[in-house]
């Protein structure tokens, strides 16, 4: 008899972008997962497992039974465990490399009678080849945006950027004539801005820089998702105006009902509540914004899909 007939545990694979402001709260969201009784099975790349190793010995890959370490290349060289590779480097390489192994590792897991079947997928938003998969495999995708909801309505201004005829700059002279001073206010939620303020992923002459794909993928990974909630989760007086304008800005999807909490509670402890209310909603798919933060006075928006 197949073992797997005996697991009630929903199994999430979470796919972070192998950067350490990306890991760390993929890290801490798998971790709660798997504390509220889910099989999470979390993807590194070769390079980072590596490190990983290196850095805290491979009895970090035995964290429990339910919480396994599954590898995918990056599609760049070989280097060091002591080093790492450039983000533009990873920018140009993931798209390119990631799908069809990311693939082989889902139908490993759901080949393997010792774990539950994959039901759902935690990917950052750079990874948005986990879109793609998740869409063959039939299993619903979360993305998860780890920066803050300033950050995320900046990155998500680039068509508007492109509209606008301001991207791509003309030439370098941009950088001392004082277009960068030029102020931007037509970004919903956003006051006192220049252009200086947005990512410089935007200073760029050349329209096929590799180091536009973070602005893309945040676009097009968001469209990616035809419907799906909304949670950001962010520090900071300006953020609640900047939550309202970014539900605004996605529109054009479907949002329900939305659910709004001032609260002194730590990040971790609200996002647990928060999890339990989404699965109670039985949520197909969520947006998440983290500070990486565990401080109080956390400010949390919340869009549920029914």
């Amino acid at each position: 008899m197949d073992s797997r007939n005996t697991h009630t545990k929903p199994h999430i694979v979470c796919v972070p972008f192998p950067a350490q402001g990306h890991i760390i709260p993929m890290m801490q969201l798998a971790k709660l997962l798997n504390s509220r009784n889910f099989h999470v099975t979390f993807i590194s790349t070769e390079h980072n497992q590596r490190r990983l190793i290196f850095s805290l010995g491979d009895h970090f890959l035995n964290l429990s039974s339910s919480f396994n370490f599954e590898t995918i290349p990056d599609g760049l060289p070989r280097i060091e465990p002591d080093q790492s590779h450039t983000p533009v480097g990873l920018f140009g390489s993931i798209p390119k490399t990631c799908l069809e192994p990311f693939k082989n590792v889902l139908l490993k897991l759901n080949n393997d009678p010792e774990v539950p079947n994959v039901t759902g997928i935690v990917a950052d938003t750079c990874m948005s080849f986990a879109v793609d998969a998740g869409r063959e495999f039939g299993v619903p995708v979360v993305s998860l945006w780890t920066a803050s909801a300033c950050g995320f309505m900046a990155y998500f201004q680039f068509p508007e950027f492109v509209k606008r005829g301001i991207f791509p700059f003309k030439d370098q002279s941009f950088l001392t004539d004082g277009t960068l001073d030029t102020k931007i206010d037509w970004i919903p939620g956003m006051t006192d801005i220049r252009m200086k303020d947005i990512p410089s992923f935007i200073q760029k002459t050349d329209a096929n820089d590799i180091g536009n794909i973070p602005l893309l993928k945040v676009h097009q990974t968001s469209l990616h998702h035809h419907s799906f909630s909304s949670l950001f989760w962010k520090l900071g007086g300006s953020e609640p105006r900047l939550v309202d304008a970014a539900a605004k800005q996605l529109s054009i999807l479907p949002f329900y009902h939305s659910f709004w909490n001032r609260t002194t509670k730590p990040s971790l402890d609200l996002a647990a509540e928060l999890l339990e209310m989404c699965t109670a909603t039985k949520m197909a798919k969520v947006f998440f914004t983290n500070s990486g933060s565990e401080a109080n006075d956390t400010q949390v928006c919340c869009y549920l899909q029914q």
